[in-house]
């Protein structure tokens, strides 16, 4: 009878013969070539035509719009880091009724950052959502929001 191979035995052998294999497969980039860097994704607005009559009203766009970028930041920090948060919103207040669109209709507020990295507290020193209410977020409804709601 043939003796049994042990594990450990069996580990060594197939790591002696795939390691050089998976090394000789790797692919070597091309000294000739110059390395191209990384594209870096930005948002852009979704190519759109009117195909009905457009509405009589036309907004007066008095007001400046809100950042992207300091949006973008605001909900960032919102996940992890309440001291920035309470600067941002500081700096621009409209920070806190904000939502920013990630992309494909994903909506993200302040408060929806927090609430899904479990940084909505009612009590304590890191409360954050009750922070923000402090600060004029009022509730405009959508399932996130919802949610921050139902925890406090």
């Amino acid at each position: 009878m043939n003796d049994p191979v042990s594990r450990r035995a069996f580990a060594a052998a197939a790591g002696a013969v795939l390691v050089p294999f998976a090394a000789a497969q790797e692919k070597k980039p091309d000294p000739a070539k110059p390395v191209e860097p990384a594209k870096v994704a930005v948002p852009m607005e979704a190519p759109f035509e009117r195909d009905y009559t457009p509405p009589d009203f036309k907004p007066s766009w008095k007001r400046p719009q809100i950042n992207r970028q300091l949006l973008q930041d605001f909900v960032i920090f919102a996940h992890t880091d309440l001291a920035m948060v309470k600067k941002l919103a500081e700096k621009e207040p409209g920070l806190v009724v904000a939502s920013i669109n990630w992309g494909a209709g994903d909506w993200e507020s302040g408060l929806g950052a927090g609430a899904h990295m479990g940084r909505v507290r009612r009590r304590g020193p890191r409360s954050s959502s009750l922070q923000r209410l402090g600060h004029g977020l009022r509730g405009r409804g959508g399932s996130r929001r919802a949610g921050a709601a139902c925890v406090l």
